[in-house]
Protein backbone atom coordinates (compact mmCIF):
# COMPACT_ATOMS: atom_id res chain seq x y z
CA UNK A 1 0.00 0.00 0.00
CA UNK A 2 1.33 3.38 -1.16
CA UNK A 3 1.91 5.44 1.90
CA UNK A 4 0.51 9.19 0.71
CA UNK A 5 0.86 10.39 4.54
CA UNK A 6 1.71 9.40 7.92
CA UNK A 7 -0.13 10.16 11.53
CA UNK A 8 1.22 9.87 14.95
CA UNK A 9 0.07 7.09 17.42
CA UNK A 10 0.98 7.35 21.26
CA UNK A 11 0.77 4.38 23.33
CA UNK A 12 0.84 4.91 27.26
CA UNK A 13 0.74 2.00 29.34
CA UNK A 14 0.83 1.32 32.89
CA UNK A 15 1.00 -2.01 35.26
CA UNK A 16 -0.81 -3.28 38.05
CA UNK A 17 -2.50 -6.43 38.51
CA UNK A 18 -1.30 -10.20 36.78
CA UNK A 19 0.86 -11.72 33.48
CA UNK A 20 -1.40 -14.59 32.10
CA UNK A 21 -0.99 -17.44 29.75
CA UNK A 22 -4.18 -19.57 30.23
CA UNK A 23 -7.85 -18.60 30.60
CA UNK A 24 -10.98 -20.07 31.08
CA UNK A 25 -14.87 -19.72 31.58
CA UNK A 26 -16.65 -20.83 34.51
CA UNK A 27 -19.85 -19.48 32.79
CA UNK A 28 -22.78 -21.91 32.70
CA UNK A 29 -22.87 -21.75 28.80
CA UNK A 30 -18.67 -23.02 29.21
CA UNK A 31 -20.13 -26.19 30.85
CA UNK A 32 -19.91 -24.73 34.58
CA UNK A 33 -22.62 -26.34 37.05
CA UNK A 34 -23.86 -23.80 39.10
CA UNK A 35 -26.26 -24.27 42.02
CA UNK A 36 -28.45 -21.34 44.63
CA UNK A 37 -29.83 -21.65 47.70
CA UNK A 38 -31.28 -19.36 50.17
CA UNK A 39 -28.34 -18.30 53.03
CA UNK A 40 -28.81 -20.29 56.40
CA UNK A 41 -32.13 -21.82 55.44
CA UNK A 42 -31.81 -25.48 55.49
CA UNK A 43 -35.39 -26.06 54.72
CA UNK A 44 -34.83 -24.42 51.03
CA UNK A 45 -33.38 -27.36 48.50
CA UNK A 46 -30.60 -25.70 46.11
CA UNK A 47 -31.87 -24.83 42.44
CA UNK A 48 -29.91 -24.70 39.79
CA UNK A 49 -28.57 -21.66 38.46
CA UNK A 50 -27.21 -19.71 35.56
CA UNK A 51 -24.38 -17.48 35.25
CA UNK A 52 -24.03 -14.99 34.31
CA UNK A 53 -28.12 -14.73 36.11
CA UNK A 54 -29.70 -12.93 38.53
CA UNK A 55 -31.57 -14.73 41.62
CA UNK A 56 -35.10 -13.53 40.33
CA UNK A 57 -35.03 -15.83 37.29
CA UNK A 58 -32.76 -19.00 38.91
CA UNK A 59 -35.91 -18.84 40.92
CA UNK A 60 -38.30 -18.19 38.17
CA UNK A 61 -36.62 -21.05 36.01
CA UNK A 62 -37.03 -23.71 38.99
CA UNK A 63 -41.02 -22.28 39.47
CA UNK A 64 -39.94 -21.49 43.36
CA UNK A 65 -41.70 -17.71 42.37
CA UNK A 66 -43.50 -16.98 39.41
CA UNK A 67 -42.79 -14.66 36.55
CA UNK A 68 -41.34 -11.19 38.26
CA UNK A 69 -43.14 -9.44 35.55
CA UNK A 70 -46.63 -10.57 35.78
CA UNK A 71 -49.46 -8.20 37.54
CA UNK A 72 -48.22 -7.34 40.90
CA UNK A 73 -45.79 -9.66 41.64
CA UNK A 74 -43.16 -7.36 41.99
CA UNK A 75 -44.96 -6.52 45.31
CA UNK A 76 -45.62 -9.67 46.06
CA UNK A 77 -41.89 -10.63 45.67
CA UNK A 78 -40.12 -8.23 47.56
CA UNK A 79 -38.64 -10.86 50.48
CA UNK A 80 -36.51 -11.97 47.71
CA UNK A 81 -34.42 -8.73 48.10
CA UNK A 82 -34.95 -8.90 51.44
CA UNK A 83 -32.73 -12.40 51.74
CA UNK A 84 -28.90 -13.17 51.52
CA UNK A 85 -28.56 -15.83 48.69
CA UNK A 86 -25.68 -18.04 47.44
CA UNK A 87 -24.39 -19.81 44.39
CA UNK A 88 -21.89 -22.38 44.55
CA UNK A 89 -19.88 -24.09 41.51
CA UNK A 90 -17.35 -27.19 41.20
CA UNK A 91 -14.60 -26.45 38.43
CA UNK A 92 -11.89 -28.44 37.90
CA UNK A 93 -8.40 -26.86 36.98
CA UNK A 94 -7.49 -27.64 32.94
CA UNK A 95 -4.11 -29.75 32.43
CA UNK A 96 -2.67 -26.63 30.96
CA UNK A 97 -2.79 -24.96 34.62
CA UNK A 98 -0.49 -27.40 36.28
CA UNK A 99 2.88 -27.74 36.59
CA UNK A 100 4.75 -31.61 35.56
CA UNK A 101 4.13 -32.12 39.60
CA UNK A 102 0.86 -31.70 39.02
CA UNK A 103 0.93 -28.75 41.26
CA UNK A 104 -1.60 -25.57 39.90
CA UNK A 105 0.31 -22.49 38.63
CA UNK A 106 -0.04 -19.14 40.11
CA UNK A 107 -3.38 -17.94 39.37
CA UNK A 108 -6.27 -14.98 39.24
CA UNK A 109 -10.06 -15.52 39.59
CA UNK A 110 -11.59 -12.45 37.97
CA UNK A 111 -15.26 -11.47 38.80
CA UNK A 112 -16.33 -9.52 36.17
CA UNK A 113 -19.57 -8.28 37.63
CA UNK A 114 -21.50 -9.26 41.15
CA UNK A 115 -24.30 -7.64 42.08
CA UNK A 116 -23.26 -6.15 44.74
CA UNK A 117 -22.73 -6.89 48.30
CA UNK A 118 -20.24 -10.18 47.90
CA UNK A 119 -18.46 -12.80 49.55
CA UNK A 120 -16.23 -14.99 47.33
CA UNK A 121 -15.11 -18.14 48.76
CA UNK A 122 -12.54 -20.36 47.00
CA UNK A 123 -11.73 -23.96 48.05
CA UNK A 124 -12.98 -22.23 52.27
CA UNK A 125 -10.59 -19.34 51.68
CA UNK A 126 -12.28 -16.14 51.43
CA UNK A 127 -10.62 -14.15 48.31
CA UNK A 128 -12.89 -10.91 47.62
CA UNK A 129 -15.21 -8.92 49.48
CA UNK A 130 -17.06 -7.03 46.80
CA UNK A 131 -19.88 -3.69 47.20
CA UNK A 132 -19.67 -2.34 43.17
CA UNK A 133 -21.77 -3.62 40.60
CA UNK A 134 -20.28 -1.82 37.90
CA UNK A 135 -16.20 -3.26 38.17
CA UNK A 136 -14.44 -6.12 38.30
CA UNK A 137 -12.47 -8.46 41.03
CA UNK A 138 -9.75 -10.16 41.02
CA UNK A 139 -8.48 -12.87 43.41
CA UNK A 140 -4.92 -14.04 43.07
CA UNK A 141 -4.34 -17.93 43.70
CA UNK A 142 -0.76 -18.74 44.84
CA UNK A 143 0.70 -21.82 43.40
CA UNK A 144 -0.64 -24.63 44.39
CA UNK A 145 -4.40 -22.88 45.89
CA UNK A 146 -5.95 -24.71 42.75
CA UNK A 147 -6.53 -28.06 42.32
CA UNK A 148 -5.18 -30.39 40.15
CA UNK A 149 -6.47 -34.02 41.19
CA UNK A 150 -9.79 -33.11 42.47
CA UNK A 151 -12.73 -30.43 42.05
CA UNK A 152 -12.23 -27.00 43.20
CA UNK A 153 -15.43 -25.37 44.93
CA UNK A 154 -16.48 -21.62 45.28
CA UNK A 155 -18.91 -20.32 46.92
CA UNK A 156 -20.40 -16.68 46.12
CA UNK A 157 -22.50 -15.28 48.95
CA UNK A 158 -24.92 -12.16 48.05
CA UNK A 159 -26.22 -10.16 50.91
CA UNK A 160 -29.82 -8.95 50.75
CA UNK A 161 -29.05 -4.86 48.74
CA UNK A 162 -31.93 -3.72 50.19
CA UNK A 163 -30.76 -4.40 53.91
CA UNK A 164 -27.13 -3.31 53.47
CA UNK A 165 -28.53 -0.13 51.97
CA UNK A 166 -30.47 0.85 55.36
CA UNK A 167 -27.38 0.04 57.31
CA UNK A 168 -25.12 1.87 55.19
CA UNK A 169 -27.29 4.78 55.05
CA UNK A 170 -28.36 4.57 59.23
CA UNK A 171 -24.59 4.76 59.74
CA UNK A 172 -23.56 7.32 57.54
CA UNK A 173 -26.28 9.97 58.08
CA UNK A 174 -25.19 9.28 62.28
CA UNK A 175 -21.84 10.00 61.53
CA UNK A 176 -22.45 13.21 59.23
CA UNK A 177 -25.07 14.37 60.76
CA UNK A 178 -24.21 17.60 60.75
CA UNK A 179 -23.79 18.11 57.05
CA UNK A 180 -27.03 16.06 56.66
CA UNK A 181 -29.44 16.90 59.94
CA UNK A 182 -32.81 15.71 57.75
CA UNK A 183 -30.76 12.83 56.27
CA UNK A 184 -29.35 11.90 52.69
CA UNK A 185 -32.07 12.64 50.52
CA UNK A 186 -34.24 11.83 48.81
CA UNK A 187 -35.81 10.32 52.32
CA UNK A 188 -37.89 8.06 50.74
CA UNK A 189 -39.09 7.20 47.69
CA UNK A 190 -43.10 8.26 46.24
CA UNK A 191 -44.81 5.05 47.84
CA UNK A 192 -46.66 4.79 44.56
CA UNK A 193 -43.28 3.19 43.04
CA UNK A 194 -43.67 0.16 45.33
CA UNK A 195 -39.46 0.19 45.70
CA UNK A 196 -36.94 0.61 48.06
CA UNK A 197 -35.02 3.68 49.91
CA UNK A 198 -31.55 4.43 49.67
CA UNK A 199 -29.96 3.11 47.04
CA UNK A 200 -27.29 5.29 46.48
CA UNK A 201 -25.40 4.24 49.58
CA UNK A 202 -24.45 1.27 47.68
CA UNK A 203 -22.48 0.90 44.20
CA UNK A 204 -25.76 -0.93 42.54
CA UNK A 205 -28.04 -0.03 39.79
CA UNK A 206 -30.34 2.87 40.97
CA UNK A 207 -33.83 1.71 38.91
CA UNK A 208 -33.43 -1.24 40.48
CA UNK A 209 -35.08 -0.23 43.54
CA UNK A 210 -37.20 1.45 41.98
CA UNK A 211 -38.34 4.13 39.82
CA UNK A 212 -41.30 5.97 38.07
CA UNK A 213 -41.22 3.64 35.02
CA UNK A 214 -39.93 0.20 36.22
CA UNK A 215 -40.47 -2.38 38.86
CA UNK A 216 -38.11 -2.13 42.51
CA UNK A 217 -37.12 -6.18 42.23
CA UNK A 218 -33.42 -4.90 44.04
CA UNK A 219 -31.82 -7.63 41.93
CA UNK A 220 -28.91 -9.39 43.52
CA UNK A 221 -26.84 -12.29 41.12
CA UNK A 222 -23.47 -13.16 38.65
CA UNK A 223 -24.68 -10.51 36.04
CA UNK A 224 -21.60 -10.68 34.37
CA UNK A 225 -18.66 -13.63 33.30
CA UNK A 226 -16.05 -15.39 36.06
CA UNK A 227 -13.19 -16.48 34.28
CA UNK A 228 -9.34 -17.93 35.07
CA UNK A 229 -6.39 -16.57 34.65
CA UNK A 230 -3.27 -18.96 34.77
CA UNK A 231 0.15 -17.44 34.62
CA UNK A 232 3.88 -18.57 35.13
CA UNK A 233 6.18 -15.88 36.53
CA UNK A 234 9.21 -18.05 36.06
CA UNK A 235 8.60 -17.75 32.18
CA UNK A 236 6.99 -14.45 31.95
CA UNK A 237 4.79 -15.15 29.34
CA UNK A 238 1.95 -12.58 27.63
CA UNK A 239 0.72 -10.11 29.56
CA UNK A 240 -3.16 -9.43 29.99
CA UNK A 241 -4.23 -6.16 28.49
CA UNK A 242 -6.86 -4.66 30.35
CA UNK A 243 -8.53 -2.21 27.91
CA UNK A 244 -7.68 0.51 25.68
CA UNK A 245 -8.55 4.17 24.63
CA UNK A 246 -9.02 5.27 21.70
CA UNK A 247 -8.78 8.95 20.17
CA UNK A 248 -8.73 10.30 16.55
CA UNK A 249 -8.68 13.40 14.84
CA UNK A 250 -8.22 14.86 11.31
CA UNK A 251 -4.66 16.73 10.19
CA UNK A 252 -6.84 18.41 7.69
CA UNK A 253 -8.96 20.62 9.95
CA UNK A 254 -12.10 21.26 9.79
CA UNK A 255 -13.34 20.06 6.60
CA UNK A 256 -13.37 16.52 5.47
CA UNK A 257 -14.36 14.91 2.01
CA UNK A 258 -16.26 11.81 2.61
CA UNK A 259 -15.38 9.89 0.29
CA UNK A 260 -11.56 10.11 0.19
CA UNK A 261 -9.09 8.94 2.67
CA UNK A 262 -7.55 11.43 4.51
CA UNK A 263 -4.62 11.78 7.23
CA UNK A 264 -5.81 11.26 11.01
CA UNK A 265 -3.73 11.63 14.27
CA UNK A 266 -4.55 8.89 16.92
CA UNK A 267 -3.94 8.72 20.36
CA UNK A 268 -3.79 4.84 21.99
CA UNK A 269 -3.69 4.11 25.37
CA UNK A 270 -2.81 0.95 26.79
CA UNK A 271 -3.48 -0.73 30.35
CA UNK A 272 -1.87 -3.68 31.17
CA UNK A 273 -1.45 -5.82 34.24
CA UNK A 274 1.53 -7.29 36.26
CA UNK A 275 1.62 -9.20 39.67
CA UNK A 276 2.53 -6.60 42.10
CA UNK A 277 5.97 -8.52 42.65
CA UNK A 278 6.70 -8.84 39.31
CA UNK A 279 10.48 -9.92 38.19
CA UNK A 280 9.49 -8.22 34.97
CA UNK A 281 11.02 -5.29 33.64
CA UNK A 282 10.27 -5.43 29.75
CA UNK A 283 7.70 -5.91 27.80
CA UNK A 284 7.38 -6.78 24.02
CA UNK A 285 4.45 -4.59 22.26
CA UNK A 286 2.75 -5.79 19.10
CA UNK A 287 -0.49 -3.94 17.09
CA UNK A 288 -1.88 -4.66 13.54
CA UNK A 289 -4.36 -2.50 12.04
CA UNK A 290 -6.59 -4.37 9.41
CA UNK A 291 -10.06 -3.61 7.75
CA UNK A 292 -12.99 -5.96 7.18
CA UNK A 293 -11.56 -7.02 4.00
CA UNK A 294 -7.81 -7.40 5.87
CA UNK A 295 -6.27 -4.81 4.20
CA UNK A 296 -3.53 -3.92 6.55
CA UNK A 297 -2.97 -0.04 7.54
CA UNK A 298 -0.05 -0.83 10.21
CA UNK A 299 1.96 -3.40 11.80
CA UNK A 300 4.25 -2.23 14.60
CA UNK A 301 6.43 -4.60 16.73
CA UNK A 302 8.39 -3.13 19.76
CA UNK A 303 10.65 -5.15 21.79
CA UNK A 304 11.90 -5.05 25.24
CA UNK A 305 10.45 -1.69 26.23
CA UNK A 306 11.36 -0.96 29.88
CA UNK A 307 8.56 -0.94 31.86
CA UNK A 308 9.55 2.15 34.09
CA UNK A 309 9.29 4.24 30.30
CA UNK A 310 5.85 3.30 30.09
CA UNK A 311 4.44 4.47 33.56
CA UNK A 312 1.46 7.07 33.98
CA UNK A 313 3.71 10.52 32.98
CA UNK A 314 5.79 8.99 30.69
CA UNK A 315 6.28 10.27 27.04
CA UNK A 316 4.65 6.99 26.14
CA UNK A 317 5.73 5.23 22.77
CA UNK A 318 5.48 7.29 19.30
CA UNK A 319 4.52 5.32 16.67
CA UNK A 320 4.20 6.28 12.73
CA UNK A 321 1.01 5.00 10.99
CA UNK A 322 0.21 5.01 7.10
CA UNK A 323 -2.54 6.75 6.01
CA UNK A 324 -5.40 5.61 3.99
CA UNK A 325 -8.67 5.43 6.58
CA UNK A 326 -11.49 6.51 6.01
CA UNK A 327 -13.91 8.52 8.49
CA UNK A 328 -16.89 7.21 10.78
CA UNK A 329 -19.60 9.28 10.23
CA UNK A 330 -22.76 9.05 12.24
CA UNK A 331 -26.27 7.68 10.77
CA UNK A 332 -27.54 9.58 7.66
CA UNK A 333 -24.10 11.31 7.56
CA UNK A 334 -21.74 8.73 5.72
CA UNK A 335 -20.14 5.50 6.17
CA UNK A 336 -19.24 3.84 9.42
CA UNK A 337 -16.45 2.64 8.32
CA UNK A 338 -14.50 0.26 11.31
CA UNK A 339 -10.80 -0.87 11.69
CA UNK A 340 -9.76 -3.70 14.25
CA UNK A 341 -7.00 -3.09 16.31
CA UNK A 342 -5.00 -6.39 17.84
CA UNK A 343 -2.92 -5.94 20.66
CA UNK A 344 -0.78 -8.64 21.80
CA UNK A 345 2.15 -8.48 24.56
CA UNK A 346 4.46 -10.22 26.09
CA UNK A 347 7.04 -10.61 28.78
CA UNK A 348 10.18 -9.26 27.46
CA UNK A 349 12.57 -12.17 27.88
CA UNK A 350 10.50 -14.48 26.46
CA UNK A 351 9.03 -15.83 23.38
CA UNK A 352 5.76 -14.52 21.77
CA UNK A 353 3.38 -16.65 23.24
CA UNK A 354 0.01 -14.42 23.96
CA UNK A 355 -3.33 -14.28 21.85
CA UNK A 356 -4.26 -11.37 20.42
CA UNK A 357 -6.78 -9.06 22.07
CA UNK A 358 -8.80 -7.20 19.20
CA UNK A 359 -10.49 -3.71 19.44
CA UNK A 360 -12.81 -2.28 16.93
CA UNK A 361 -11.72 1.45 16.42
CA UNK A 362 -12.63 4.33 13.99
CA UNK A 363 -11.26 7.31 12.95
CA UNK A 364 -13.93 10.47 13.50
CA UNK A 365 -13.28 13.65 15.53
CA UNK A 366 -16.20 14.80 18.07
CA UNK A 367 -16.72 18.57 19.21
CA UNK A 368 -19.22 19.39 21.40
CA UNK A 369 -19.58 22.98 20.76
CA UNK A 370 -20.30 25.50 23.56
CA UNK A 371 -20.04 29.38 22.10
CA UNK A 372 -19.29 31.79 24.93
CA UNK A 373 -22.64 33.63 24.68
CA UNK A 374 -24.25 30.57 25.82
CA UNK A 375 -26.67 29.94 22.65
CA UNK A 376 -24.87 26.96 21.23
CA UNK A 377 -24.78 23.77 22.39
CA UNK A 378 -24.31 20.76 19.40
CA UNK A 379 -21.71 18.38 18.51
CA UNK A 380 -19.25 18.72 15.45
CA UNK A 381 -18.23 15.42 13.93
CA UNK A 382 -15.12 15.28 11.70
CA UNK A 383 -15.77 18.97 11.62
CA UNK A 384 -19.45 18.75 10.30
CA UNK A 385 -22.56 20.04 12.44
CA UNK A 386 -24.49 17.19 13.38
CA UNK A 387 -28.12 17.75 14.28
CA UNK A 388 -29.06 15.13 17.16
CA UNK A 389 -32.02 12.77 16.86
CA UNK A 390 -32.34 10.36 19.22
CA UNK A 391 -33.47 9.14 22.78
CA UNK A 392 -32.51 8.37 26.51
CA UNK A 393 -31.73 4.62 26.73
CA UNK A 394 -33.07 3.29 29.98
CA UNK A 395 -32.24 -0.62 30.89
CA UNK A 396 -34.31 -2.85 28.16
CA UNK A 397 -34.75 -5.33 31.29
CA UNK A 398 -34.88 -5.66 34.97
CA UNK A 399 -32.66 -8.69 34.47
CA UNK A 400 -29.84 -7.39 32.48
CA UNK A 401 -28.59 -10.99 32.04
CA UNK A 402 -31.46 -11.48 29.14
CA UNK A 403 -30.15 -8.79 27.12
CA UNK A 404 -29.05 -10.47 24.22
CA UNK A 405 -27.69 -9.68 21.06
CA UNK A 406 -31.21 -10.43 19.26
CA UNK A 407 -33.06 -7.84 21.15
CA UNK A 408 -29.87 -4.97 21.12
CA UNK A 409 -30.03 -5.53 17.15
CA UNK A 410 -33.60 -5.18 16.60
CA UNK A 411 -34.28 -1.74 19.13
CA UNK A 412 -30.79 -0.47 17.01
CA UNK A 413 -33.00 -1.17 14.11
CA UNK A 414 -35.97 0.23 15.05
CA UNK A 415 -33.29 3.62 15.76
CA UNK A 416 -32.23 3.72 12.32
CA UNK A 417 -35.65 3.24 10.63
CA UNK A 418 -36.25 6.21 13.02
CA UNK A 419 -33.47 7.73 12.00
CA UNK A 420 -31.20 8.05 14.84
CA UNK A 421 -27.66 8.79 15.20
CA UNK A 422 -27.98 9.38 19.10
CA UNK A 423 -28.29 7.77 22.18
CA UNK A 424 -27.55 9.19 25.91
CA UNK A 425 -27.37 6.00 28.32
CA UNK A 426 -29.23 7.03 31.42
CA UNK A 427 -27.17 7.47 34.47
CA UNK A 428 -29.87 5.61 36.61
CA UNK A 429 -29.08 2.49 34.94
CA UNK A 430 -25.90 0.49 34.22
CA UNK A 431 -22.90 1.28 31.91
CA UNK A 432 -23.61 -0.10 27.90
CA UNK A 433 -22.24 -3.42 27.66
CA UNK A 434 -19.71 -4.43 24.75
CA UNK A 435 -22.17 -5.74 22.67
CA UNK A 436 -24.39 -2.13 22.89
CA UNK A 437 -21.26 -0.43 21.76
CA UNK A 438 -20.10 -2.61 19.15
CA UNK A 439 -23.81 -2.07 17.27
CA UNK A 440 -23.76 1.62 18.08
CA UNK A 441 -20.29 1.80 15.88
CA UNK A 442 -22.34 -0.80 12.97
CA UNK A 443 -25.22 1.49 13.16
CA UNK A 444 -23.88 4.76 13.29
CA UNK A 445 -24.93 6.20 16.54
CA UNK A 446 -23.11 8.74 18.70
CA UNK A 447 -23.59 7.73 22.43
CA UNK A 448 -23.66 10.00 25.29
CA UNK A 449 -22.42 8.13 28.34
CA UNK A 450 -23.25 9.22 31.72
CA UNK A 451 -21.57 7.67 35.01
CA UNK A 452 -24.05 5.79 37.10
CA UNK A 453 -25.26 8.29 39.29
CA UNK A 454 -28.92 9.54 39.27
CA UNK A 455 -31.52 11.20 41.32
CA UNK A 456 -29.50 11.58 44.68
CA UNK A 457 -26.93 13.11 47.02
CA UNK A 458 -24.07 10.35 47.08
CA UNK A 459 -22.12 9.55 50.03
CA UNK A 460 -18.81 11.40 49.34
CA UNK A 461 -17.60 12.04 52.67
CA UNK A 462 -17.70 8.03 53.31
CA UNK A 463 -13.59 7.26 52.50
CA UNK A 464 -14.29 4.18 51.07
CA UNK A 465 -16.77 5.87 48.65
CA UNK A 466 -14.61 7.85 46.04
CA UNK A 467 -11.95 5.08 45.51
CA UNK A 468 -14.71 2.95 44.82
CA UNK A 469 -16.24 4.85 42.04
CA UNK A 470 -12.54 5.85 40.54
CA UNK A 471 -11.73 2.39 40.25
CA UNK A 472 -15.53 1.68 38.81
CA UNK A 473 -15.10 4.36 36.25
CA UNK A 474 -11.25 3.77 35.30
CA UNK A 475 -12.43 0.40 34.68
CA UNK A 476 -15.30 1.02 32.68
CA UNK A 477 -13.41 4.01 30.04
CA UNK A 478 -11.01 1.25 29.36
CA UNK A 479 -13.54 -1.46 28.15
CA UNK A 480 -15.59 1.59 26.05
CA UNK A 481 -12.94 3.70 25.49
CA UNK A 482 -11.65 2.27 21.90
CA UNK A 483 -15.25 2.87 20.16
CA UNK A 484 -15.68 5.27 17.39
CA UNK A 485 -19.59 5.69 18.65
CA UNK A 486 -18.80 6.76 22.23
CA UNK A 487 -19.25 10.86 21.98
CA UNK A 488 -19.06 11.97 25.52
CA UNK A 489 -18.71 10.87 29.13
CA UNK A 490 -21.73 12.47 31.53
CA UNK A 491 -21.10 12.87 35.33
CA UNK A 492 -25.01 11.90 36.08
CA UNK A 493 -28.59 12.15 35.54
CA UNK A 494 -30.04 14.98 37.68
CA UNK A 495 -27.85 14.84 40.95
CA UNK A 496 -27.29 18.23 41.07
CA UNK A 497 -30.89 19.10 42.35
CA UNK A 498 -30.28 17.57 45.79
CA UNK A 499 -26.82 19.59 46.92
Amino acid sequence: MERAAAYALVLWITCNLVAGDFEWSLSSSSGAHWWLTQYCNASFEPVRAVVPGQVHLDLWRSRVIPDPYYGYNDTALRYVAEEDWLYSVEFAVPPGACDGRNVSLPASIVLEGLDTIAEVVVNGRLVVEADNMYRAYSAPMGRGQLLCDEGNKMSILLKSPVKAARERAKAYEMQHAADWPKGVPPKSLPSAWNGFDKVQLIRKEPCSFGWDWGPGLATSGIWKDIGVITHERENGGPVIIEGITWETSSTNGDELDQSSYEPWMAYLYMNFSLPADTTIHRVNVELLLTDGSGATFYDGFWEKLRILDLLPGKSGINLLVTSGVKPWWPNGYGEQQRYTLAVCAWAGDSERACVPKRFTVGFRSVELVMEDDGRSFYFKVNGEPIYARGANWIPSDAFESRVDEPRLRRHFEQYRKAHFNMLRVWGGGVYASDLFYELADEYGFLIWEEAMFAGAAYPTLSPDFLPSVQEEIRQNVLRIGHHPSLAILGGNNEVEAFY
